[in-house]
């Protein structure tokens, strides 16, 4: 059994992106259980810039070095999912533990590949960073469903509608290669909605799932759109609309909302607001995505020796009902989830 760790984390970033400069680099640079020692990129001069741009004493094109690098204890991967199944056996095997930015994987093979590495590994702490189930929406969802404030839950509602699809200029990242990236807005944005949705009510034992651009030939890749009905085994009914062209004014719209027979709650993950009935829930703690409180949640878990709520195993689970959705809108029929394997 390994000694619980007391002094902060040494941590390498790897892959210099917008999503490991925008959202987990800023957080973890100010933490006092964290120092962040190496940036790893495939690009030297942005490695290098970004390194300069927090502090951080080294950077590296080479992810081998650093993962022979005792000085090394958390490998944060935020690299295209197509990479994440070796980097993630690499680093385990280097006794790292993990950070990966979601989706687990791009094929269900890989993900599940992914799971198993990671359950050979119990001495490794191993979380994929799914913020909607820590942010303040979600985890206030969760109190008031697990609490039985709203009675006996019967439907659930997810609209996710954001611009992140439109032409915005310059060359399009890996991101809108269908097949590179593992599939089109659902698999990187919609696994949000599904991840809360199982940590809300369970697993979902079924879904019906359809999109403009399916074509009928049983190809999964789907870009922009998608709606679906999920049957959870719970008996709880949801519905979930996803749209990465959304042409409206103000912010991108990621609202929740939970109906039992004694209330109904409606909540975005975006602004944190939460009402009960028409009125004000005031959540415990900070407003938040759910950024700062995955790392909170990881590095206690690193300390205890718990297993994250978003373990790969967990996740497998999102990316099999993701698959499910796909195969669904595919080939316009019900899919059962446990049919994926």
């Amino acid at each position: 059994m390994t000694t619980p760790p007391t002094s902060p984390a040494r941590l390498a970033l790897v892959g210099a992106g917008l999503i490991g400069t925008d959202v987990h680099l800023p957080r973890l640079v100010r933490r006092t259980d964290v120092e962040v020692v190496a940036i790893v990129d495939a690009d030297a001069d942005r490695a290098r810039a970004v390194a300069e741009r927090f502090g951080v004493p080294r950077h590296t094109t080479d992810l081998d070095a650093v993962l022979d690098d005792a000085g090394v204890d958390v490998i944060d991967l935020c690299t295209p999912p197509t990479l994440h199944r070796p980097q993630v056996h690499a680093a385990l095997d280097a006794g790292k533990d993990v950070i990966l930015e979601k989706p687990l994987a791009t094929t269900f093979e890989d993900a599940t590949a992914v799971a198993a590495r990671a359950a050979a590994s119990p001495e490794r702490t191993m979380m994929v960073a799914e913020n909607w189930v820590y942010s303040s929406a979600g985890s206030a969802l969760r109190s008031l469903v697990e609490d039985g404030a709203l009675g006996d839950i019967q439907l659930w509602s997810s609209r996710h509608e954001s611009d992140h699809r439109l032409p915005k200029g310059g060359q399009p990242g890996w991101n809108y290669d269908l097949r590179g990236s593992g599939g089109g807005y659902l698999m990187q944005a919609g696994t949000h909605a599904v991840s809360l949705g199982r940590s809300l009510f369970g697993e979902i034992e079924w879904v019906d799932a359809t999109s403009p651009q399916a074509s009928g030939d049983g190809d999964p890749f789907l870009d922009h759109e998608l709606a679906a009905v999920v049957g959870f085994r719970s008996g709880v009914i949801g519905s979930l609309t996803l749209t990465g062209r959304s042409h409206r004014a103000g912010a991108r719209v990621l609202r929740q909302a939970v109906f039992g027979t004694d209330g109904t709650v409606d909540a975005d993950i975006l602004s944190g607001e939460v009402t009960v009935a028409g009125l004000r829930f005031e959540p415990p703690g900070e407003v938040s995505m759910g950024f700062d409180e995955e790392f909170d949640h990881f590095l206690a878990c690193r300390r205890d020796g718990r297993t994250p709520r978003t373990s790969a195993a967990d996740q497998l689970e999102t990316l099999r009902t993701v698959t499910a959705m796909y195969r669904s809108a595919a080939t316009g029929a019900r899919v059962t989830v446990g049919s994926i394997a």
